[in-house]
């Protein structure tokens, strides 16, 4: 595959970041600047130049005289990506709860029926992605989502949803879901909170798990 030669930099941080997102490239795994330029008909320095700019990010790690990894995330590190995650989303909740958009909320909702009827991970990916947003976006404050954005994508990397837990968590949607329309602030921030907190204890234990294995 060829990419146009306006901004090779950026494109190729795009194209670096959304494989490490989406876990193309696995955690810890190291990343060979020649290889990926060979790959895309570019020359070494702006691969180098993207994947600095990634580490700045936090997805990739610089091993000097060794190379370029995609980031890997300790139990502790991973305690506090999802601290600072609900720290964001139920302050947002609470605080932002009369500016949520509820004609974007039944659309949601009106998804996760169509979720049941044909549940896929893409679908369950599509749906908790779109939930959490909306909640940061009711601030309208763009400095805050800026900065959520960049949490999110570490969870992205980080999270390890089987089937188990997507059934949990899908309940735990509706039941967000529900309390919003509603208009019941209190209850809602509660199911946020405990939705949340499930959500840390699952991948706390699948992260201590893996890190046994390692």
């Amino acid at each position: 595959m060829k990419i146009m030669k306006q901004s090779i930099s950026d494109q190729m941080f795009s194209i670096l970041k959304e494989a490490i997102v989406r876990q193309r490239i696995k955690a810890g795994e190291q990343i060979n600047p020649r290889e990926i330029a060979e790959q895309y008909g570019v020359s070494v320095m702006p691969v180098r130049d993207a994947l600095t700019r990634l580490a700045s990010f936090g997805l990739v790690t610089i091993r000097p005289r060794v190379g370029f990894f995609a980031r890997e995330f300790t139990p502790d590190e991973v305690r506090e990506i999802l601290e600072v995650r609900r720290l964001h989303e139920v302050y947002c909740l609470d605080h932002y709860f009369s500016q949520i958009d509820l004609d974007e909320l039944q659309r949601i909702k009106q998804d996760m029926d169509a979720y049941e009827a044909n549940p896929t991970p893409e679908a369950f990916d599509r749906i908790d992605e779109e939930l959490h947003d909306l909640f940061l976006a009711a601030s309208q404050n763009r400095f805050l989502m800026e900065n959520y954005q960049q949490v999110k994508e570490l969870l992205i990397l980080i999270r390890n949803v089987d089937a188990a837990r997507m059934r949990y968590s899908h309940v735990e949607h509706r039941k967000i879901v529900e309390a919003v329309l509603r208009g019941h602030k209190e209850l809602a921030v509660r199911y946020l909170e405990q939705h949340l907190d499930n959500a840390r204890h699952a991948t706390l234990r699948s992260t201590a798990a893996m890190d046994g294995l390692g």
